[in-house]
């Protein structure tokens, strides 16, 4: 396999990225924790992918709203209004300031950034001990801040509200920031990952044992669904939790990020209350999942790995494939690229199945996540919330 090399930063030997067919097909994906997820085409992948990860022209590109990847903001031509926003961000500096390799790159926000979800036209963000939320192009102003103070964690969105874990509480706010944010659940530990359905809101929390655990949107007691999700799975900037609607029900999908040999990927089948699937055992240390159409990509930390036999909603799944050694922090995956956030704030992209490696951004300090829409990469580091061309 070949890395194309950085011409601005070297590589370091931290993680591999992995790939592992679930049994059965899903009709849907919510958007969750720095990842909005493309939705399904008829294969059962995501729009314009075909089974081998290729492109599929007989399917339109779609982000998680629906939007078709053909057009940008105002119903332009997507390549119109790329070349009207990548004007704006000429002659701008990226992250480390000096402009001096990748795309370039516009902060939306200068400060220690978390988590991120993108939505609504909008970018929502954790950033000094608020969940704000900036416009997309990064010309609306100061951002708005729809919860102060309240030091969220994780981040979920759907089309009215956005929902996040603070403490061991869950919340939701209006998408919009028309009204104050609201409890919804408080479990008995930290809370962590959180997913959202079209009823439910999912969250780890930690303990002894970490749970997983749901609560209706509008609001009630928790529901205990994984008496022990796994020590891994309450990791507070690891593990992402989806919820992936079936024909039957939301099944649950997270990593259990242990150090090796025990970390795990596992699933809930149809979110009710029993025992999950171990879908991958034997992992070292993960940091990041998400779920593409039937598929689950997450990350390790074992350069050596051998691919076991796989198992998903009763059904034998393929060995895990396309090892990335070396490279990932976070990760994002659309109908045609991953998009990695490296251990020293690189932003890479290489088509899927291939892992021929360009350096679209050379970000500087911690890294935080990573995501992106039709049209532009969104990544936070300590440093702040930034936006880079594709």
């Amino acid at each position: 396999m070949a890395l194309a090399r950085s011409p601005c930063r070297g590589f370091s030997a931290l993680s591999v990225l992995f790939g592992l067919a679930l049994g059965g097909a899903a009709t849907g994906v919510a958007c969750s924790s720095g990842n909005s997820v493309p939705a399904l085409g008829g294969n059962g992948l995501p729009p314009g992918t075909s089974d081998d990860g290729g492109p599929d022209a007989t399917q339109p590109q779609a982000d998680s709203g629906g939007q078709e990847a053909g057009r940008g903001d105002g119903g332009a031509p997507m390549d119109a209004a790329r070349e009207g926003n990548a004007a704006g961000d000429a002659g701008e500096a990226g992250p480390g300031g000096d402009g001096g390799c990748g795309n370039p790159t516009r902060t939306l926000w200068s400060g220690a950034a978390g988590d991120l979800v993108v939505g609504n036209g909008r970018v929502y963000f954790v950033g000094g001990g608020s969940l704000s939320a900036t416009s997309i192009d990064g010309d609306g102003g100061a951002p708005q801040v729809l919860s102060a103070g309240t030091h969220p964690l994780r981040l979920a969105l759907d089309a009215t509200n956005a929902y996040f874990t603070s403490g061991g509480a869950v919340m939701s706010v209006p998408a919009d920031g028309s009204a104050a944010a609201t409890l919804i659940a408080q479990g008995a530990g930290a809370a962590g990952a959180i997913a959202v359905d079209a009823t439910n809101v999912y969250w780890i929390a930690g303990g002894t044992p970490p749970q997983l655990l749901s609560a209706p949107k509008a609001g009630g007691a928790p529901t205990v669904l994984v008496g022990d999700a796994g020590a891994g799975a309450a990791s507070p900037n690891g593990g992402n939790l989806f919820a992936v609607a079936t024909g039957t029900g939301t099944n649950l999908v997270w990593l259990d990020a242990e150090a090796g040999p025990n970390g795990q990927v596992l699933m809930l089948p149809r979110a009710s209350a029993g025992s999950p699937i171990v879908l991958f055992g034997g992992g070292n240390g993960g940091l990041d999942l998400q779920v593409v159409g039937s598929n689950v990509f997450w990350t390790d930390a074992d350069g050596g790995y051998v691919g076991p036999t796989l198992l998903g909603l009763g059904d034998a799944g393929g060995a895990a494939r396309s090892s990335v050694p070396g490279l990932v922090n976070q990760f994002y995956l659309d109908a045609q690229n991953v998009y990695v956030l490296t251990p020293t704030a690189q932003v890479l992209r290489a088509p899927r199945n291939v892992w021929a490696y360009q350096e679209i951004s050379c970000g500087t300090g911690v890294p935080g996540h990573i995501t992106a829409d039709p049209e532009f990469v969104y990544f936070t580091t300590d440093q702040g919330v930034f936006r880079t061309s594709m």
